[in-house]
């Protein structure tokens, strides 16, 4: 839980940041840096997922999106999103 935590609030931090450089931004970087933290607002889901199912039974709607959630979240999404988020926040902090 803790991590999920930690996840949303540099998610927040973001987006915080993406609105107050908001304005000195050209519009094809802003584009850009919304693009960039698409991977983090996916994992942030699909922890979400995770832990508004439960434990589902072997087979069940609930138990295959947890499934695909957590091959997600702990094998394909988490370096797209440390470059993104990283990239996303040095676009902001230049602006």
């Amino acid at each position: 839980m803790t991590l999920f935590v930690a996840i949303v609030l540099v998610f927040i931090l973001a987006l915080f940041l993406a609105y107050r450089s908001w304005g000195k931004l050209k519009p094809g970087k802003r584009i850009f840096a919304l693009v960039l933290l698409v991977p983090h607002f996916l994992l942030i889901l699909c922890f979400a997922a995770n832990i508004s199912c439960g434990n589902g039974s072997v087979g069940s709607a609930c138990y295959n999106r947890q499934f695909a959630s957590a091959i997600l979240a702990f094998f394909i999404l988490p370096l797209p999103t440390l470059v993104g988020t990283a990239s996303a926040l040095g676009i902001f902090l230049t602006a």
